[in-house]
Parts: structure tokens; sequence; C-alpha cells
């Protein structure tokens, strides 16, 4: 998960399609890659080419629909997570519990219940590796972890 700078909103990475012809799947693979520095194979292995969860809503501060669409990935042990440092401040491994009470949106506690249904089919749950300081930018890790990705 990541922390915003403007609102200490928590997350996965996520953000918006740059063209009118970008997959939600290559914008949540370039997002991933913009804001936590990861890129698929070195930094996370996609398993599946379908989103484990959409939703609409209205944006109220852009007056206007939108559709928020997520991916599950695999992390790689031992990549390096280097945060984007003009919009974000923190990023932490969580818990699905943990992930749910800090983002506090029914949308995203519904994301996360996706996630853990997907993440059980595989049989396996594994270990969370361990989260920087509050003040780090970048750590490396020695465990494997899930990475959900979005895109809106």
């Amino acid at each position: 998960m990541v922390q915003n700078k403007h609102d200490g909103g928590w997350t996965p990475p996520k953000g918006h399609l740059h063209r009118t012809n970008e997959s939600a799947m290559n914008a949540a693979k370039r997002e991933t890659h913009e804001e936590v520095g990861l890129k698929e194979e070195t930094g996370y292995r996609m398993h599946q080419s379908e989103p484990i969860y959409s939703c609409s809503y209205y944006d109220k501060k852009r007056h206007r629909n939108k559709v928020s669409t997520y991916f599950l990935a695999e992390y790689v042990p031992d990549a390096e997570i280097r945060l984007q440092k003009r919009e974000l401040q923190k990023f932490a491994w969580l818990s699905a519990q943990e992930a749910v009470e800090r983002m506090g949106y029914d949308e995203m506690t519904k994301l996360i219940e996706h996630a853990e249904r997907e993440i059980a089919k595989k049989g396996v749950l594994p270990p969370l590796p361990p989260s920087p300081s509050a003040s780090s930018f970048s750590s490396s890790s020695s465990s494997t972890g899930e990475v959900k990705v979005g895109v809106d």
C-alpha cells in the first residue's frame, strides 16, 4: 500500500489511463512502475490478465463518473521499492485487515475481500515482506507478497 502526500490516504498503487487506447492492464503496469519502481517480471508477476475487481463511482472533485479496475500480482522477492516522492510519502506491506483499516473506503474493503478470495484460490498466502520505517523511501525485501495494482 502507498500513502498519498496530498490527502494522507492509503491505496494500492494506481492512476489514470494516459491515452484513450491504453488498456487498464497496461496502465496498471505503468502506474506500478511510476509509483513504486517495480517492473513486470523483475518486480512482480501477473498471473492473470483479467482484473480481480472493478468499481464505479462519482468523483466529486472532478464532477464525473469513474471506473477503477484492479489486478493482482505477485511481488518478486528482493525487488526494490522506490517511491515516487512527488506524490507519495510512505509504503507498507499490510495484512488484509490492516489494509482495510488504513484505507477506510467501502470499495477498498470490497477490493481486499476480492483479493483474498483470489489468493485463497491459489492455495497459499505468502508472508508479507517487512515494511520500511516511516521515513524510508526505498526498501529491499527477501520474502514474497501480493501486490494489488489499480487504475482509475
